[in-house]
């Protein structure tokens, strides 16, 4: 991959692609890429939400693309997607979003509710108060114990976050199978799992030099 910059004027700037320019290509690319309406979540910690408009431009594989060939090429990769987005992707079980990741305000207040209940009767309470939400994924059900709540909760979230957009997920995924990086996130995620979500870890000199 060769990039070459353009002035207003649509004048190539000097110089000969050694690798700058197309890394700088590839860091406004994945930097623009998160504020997109295509993700919803928190900072760090976003994941894909289905998009009528975007879907008609077929965003999600676009998305998908841009960062395996970004990866692919040595630039950045998001750094922004939600582990749990990024297990399912890689084809890992594991899942442990939390009610904190859910930017509707209605949603959230409902699924917190039913995560406070103290009693059995309380969690029944609140269950029967949100049954249609609970309903709409499948996770209405009776409750025999106040530990139900968790289940519910957990199957709410993996619905909310994974189910209800399966079909873009699936998109998406179409677009990061682009030059073999969907294949080799499945079978190596614990080496490029990190490229594409947040990460607490300060660089040392010596990484940076490198």
């Amino acid at each position: 991959m060769l990039v070459k910059f353009t002035d207003d004027a649509g004048v190539f700037e000097e110089g000969i692609d050694s690798g700058g320019p197309r890394r700088e290509l590839l860091s406004v690319l994945m930097k623009n890429l998160k504020d997109r309406p295509i993700f919803d979540g928190t900072d760090g910690c976003s994941f894909l939400v289905y998009n009528a408009n975007a879907v008609r431009e077929d965003e999600y594989y676009l998305a998908g693309k841009m960062i395996a060939v970004s990866v692919v090429h040595g630039g950045p990769g998001p750094h922004f997607l939600s582990e749990d987005l990024v297990h399912y992707l890689a084809g890992q079980p594991s899942f442990k979003a939390t009610v904190d990741l859910i930017t509707d305000e209605e949603v959230g207040k409902a699924l917190q509710e039913i995560e406070n209940a103290a009693s059995v009767d309380a969690l029944r309470e609140m269950t029967m108060r949100h049954s249609t939400m609970l309903q709409t994924a499948g996770c209405l059900r009776h409750v025999a114990s106040v530990e139900g709540k968790n289940d519910i909760v957990s199957d709410y979230l993996q619905w909310y976050i994974i189910g209800r957009n399966s079909s873009v997920i699936d998109r998406f995924k179409e677009g990061l199978s682009a030059l073999q990086f969907l294949n080799a996130l499945q079978q190596h995620p614990t080496r490029l799992a990190p490229v594409l979500c947040h990460s607490q870890k300060r660089f040392t000199a010596l990484e940076l030099q490198a």
